[in-house]
């Protein structure tokens, strides 16, 4: 469930003074390193915990209205419903009345129900994309998900070896069919991305995180931007370089006799959620993950039928291949 901050902190818990007084800190040239430590050192701790420290406002989106009739809210303690919005099929935004909205704040994490067949189903698409990206030799980052050119472009070689102007000179192959597109760099999707549509970033390969943060600080993206990975090293190097970041933890298929224990261990990495396989998905792992504080992604999922099972199974997002099969299984699974 992609969530977007409306309103960060007015305040930090505690204050410049406080820390200057435990740091001994007497004069004013690193007021400004101390402030900047201190609301990192909130976002670290509220990441790890899944508890928000101080008052802040945030949206939260879905794709459709779950089927039991109850959003889960991944930030604690929750304290009130400000507004609630549906989309039609032209995006066009309509309000809908708080008051049908059954808000328990004793919980954690909240949860916020509702009467399922009293709702129309969204006509908007999709909350948000992913996508895979590799570094060039010329330390640029592409969106690719192959690690060779060859099989989705009128090229050849390993997108390690070549510069990002040699990619953006090769033609993209669609179904055999070779385009006029060409391969994106992350910098060029990052400046188009709409404030509105979650974007999640895959790291496919040692090394990228650092490459990805730097991205990040020149781009600043304007949507809510999130890093996934097989990979636990590089999500922790994010986590600590840009603890604000969500981070998704991959749990690879061929250790399906482990992944309570991975999804534990995606907890006390800091991540969160993780992401599953479609045939990895049960009812029971996704109750432990939501224990955890933890959302579930799981995909792809380029079936109806697929759509439906990770439904049921309580999974937060799922990622499709094929939009229009998935968008038609979500307006019919209420």
């Amino acid at each position: 469930m992609p969530g977007i901050l409306l309103t960060a902190p007015a305040v930090e818990p505690i204050t410049l003074a406080d820390a200057k007084a435990y740091l001994r800190v007497e004069h004013d040239d690193d007021d400004a390193l101390i402030g900047s430590l201190t609301a990192a050192a909130r976002l670290h701790v509220e990441r790890l915990t899944r508890r928000a420290m101080i008052t802040q406002v945030w949206r939260f989106v879905l794709d459709a209205w779950p089927r039991g009739g109850r959003i889960f809210v991944p930030l604690a303690p929750l304290r009130q419903l400000l507004a609630a919005r549906s989309y039609d099929a032209t995006g066009a935004a309509h309000a809908l009345d708080v008051g049908a909205f059954l808000v328990d704040v004793s919980s954690a994490p909240g949860r916020i129900a509702f009467p399922p067949w009293a709702m129309s189903p969204p006509g908007r698409g999709t909350a948000g994309i992913e996508l895979d990206v590799l570094p060039t030799a010329d330390g640029h980052l592409v969106v690719m998900h192959d690690g060779s050119v060859a099989r989705t472009t009128d090229g050849h070689g390993r997108v390690g070896t070549l510069d990002l102007a040699e990619i953006q000179a090769l033609r993209a192959v669609h179904n055999g069919v070779t385009t006029d597109e060409r391969v994106p760099a992350l910098a060029d999707v990052l400046a188009w991305l709409p404030a509105d549509l979650a974007c999640l970033v895959e790291i496919k390969s040692r090394g990228t995180a650092e490459l990805l943060l730097a991205e990040l600080r020149r781009a600043r993206p304007a949507g809510r931007l999130g890093v996934c990975s097989f990979l636990a090293s590089e999500l922790r190097l994010i986590r600590e370089r840009a603890p604000e970041v969500p981070l998704i933890l991959n749990l690879p298929w061929y250790r399906f006799l482990q992944l309570e224990r991975l999804t534990t261990r995606a907890a006390e990495l800091g991540a969160a959620g993780i992401f599953l396989f479609p045939g990895c998905v049960t009812p029971e792992l996704v109750a432990h993950a939501h224990q955890l504080n933890l959302e579930v992604h799981a995909g792809p999922a380029n079936s109806t039928g697929a759509v439906r099972k990770l439904l049921d199974a309580g999974v937060d997002a799922i990622e499709s291949d094929d939009p229009a099969v998935a968008l038609e299984a979500l307006k019919t699974a209420v």
